[in-house]
């Protein structure tokens, strides 16, 4: 009766994992009907409960629904929040279509950057950075933010940062994103070697014009918000 009236009662609590995978798969696609209906809560979409029925044996049915709900961008997220916690890696090839697409809804995308670091190989990854710089003129500032955190500091990485920083989309309140902390987060584990050059290419983005002041305050308007990590 729970499953038929309110299936993501099963997502709250206890162990779901444990119940048979024909239920599981019977309540996963209930759930995600009345998601398409909005007809249910948020309380399925909290990480720790989609960590609960993430498991292996659902991969065929993640990609199933995947193709069902192919326009549904709150039902992808969903889905890609299951793939991404439980590293569900037969899902690899849809995760990369999300992630490569500029055009994605701001959060599906970053759920897709998230189980690429999971699930992707290394060239799946760089594939993703390398496309993300090159896709627009003007970068979005959260994905950037996201596909920075945890990115480990090398030379290539630190090329691509900086030029993505060179094409971020401006901002009034830099603070108002992850980018500055995980920008911040990024030079404090670099190496001592690659300081010089981070320290060039902050500088350098820090002296484009215009300034914001001649003479009393040379600094870039666009870039000024890089002040904080360039001190660090």
């Amino acid at each position: 009766r729970v499953r038929k009236l309110a299936p993501e009662i099963l997502f709250e609590g206890g162990d779901p994992s444990q119940l048979p995978l024909e239920v599981r798969r019977s309540v996963l696609r209930d759930v995600c009907k009345q998601m398409a209906k909005h007809a249910t809560g948020r309380t399925m979409r909290d990480e720790a409960a989609v960590q609960r029925f993430a498991t292996l044996d659902l991969t065929d049915d993640v990609l199933a629904l995947f193709r069902e709900y192919a326009d549904n961008d709150d039902l992808k997220a969903f889905l890609l929040r299951m793939v991404w916690i439980g590293q569900l890696e037969g899902v690899r090839a849809q995760v990369m279509e999300v992630a490569l697409n500029p055009h994605a809804e701001r959060y599906t995308r970053m759920v897709a950057f998230r189980a690429i670091k999971a699930i992707g190989s290394s060239e799946d990854r760089e594939r993703v950075y390398q496309n993300f710089l090159t896709e627009v003129p003007k970068l979005n500032r959260e994905w950037l933010a996201e596909l920075v955190e945890d990115r480990k500091p090398t030379e290539q990485a630190l090329i691509w940062l900086l030029a993505c920083l060179e094409k971020i989309e401006p901002t009034e309140n830099p603070i108002a994103d992850n980018l500055l902390y995980n920008l911040s987060a990024f030079i404090e584990v670099a190496s001592i070697d690659l300081l010089l050059q981070l320290v060039a290419g902050l500088n350098r983005l820090l002296d484009l014009p215009p300034v914001i002041e001649r003479r009393h305050c040379e600094v870039s308007e666009q870039f000024q918000w890089l002040i904080a990590p360039a001190c660090k």
